[in-house]
């Protein structure tokens, strides 16, 4: 059994901060992109699709999550190169449409919501 919480250890977790963002070595870019943290809320708000049975709309729940947690994706500059009709086409073009690397970054932002035991016991 673990040690027995009071309330000053309680206390003492506001000023813990999460991980706010990782950098991702992605094969298929070359190098490494940045994934942000955002709420938890908006986590779960994107993941409801990635589980779907239906392939496209996990596939499209995918590029949603990517271009969410991934804020380079936004720029403008880079949209305009990819000719992108919608903000989340970005995805597949600059992942080449490989599902390992895109699966890299989704696993890097599951990892935010899913502390790990060493991180618990510090």
């Amino acid at each position: 059994m673990g040690k027995r919480l009071t309330i000053t250890d309680l206390m003492a977790q506001k000023d813990k901060t999460a991980r706010t963002s990782v950098w991702v070595d992605v094969p298929v870019l070359g190098g490494e992109i940045e994934v942000r943290r955002l709420p938890l809320a908006r986590f779960m708000e994107l993941s409801r699709g990635v589980n779907s049975e239906d392939p496209a709309a996990t596939l499209q729940a995918q590029y949603d999550m990517i271009y969410a947690f991934c804020p380079i994706l936004h720029e403008d500059d880079l949209q305009e190169h990819f000719a992108c009709d919608v903000p989340t086409d970005i995805v597949p073009k600059i992942f080449r449409e490989n599902m390992g690397s895109m699966n890299l970054v989704v696993d890097a932002i599951g990892s935010f919501y899913l502390e790990a035991e060493d991180e618990a016991k510090n």
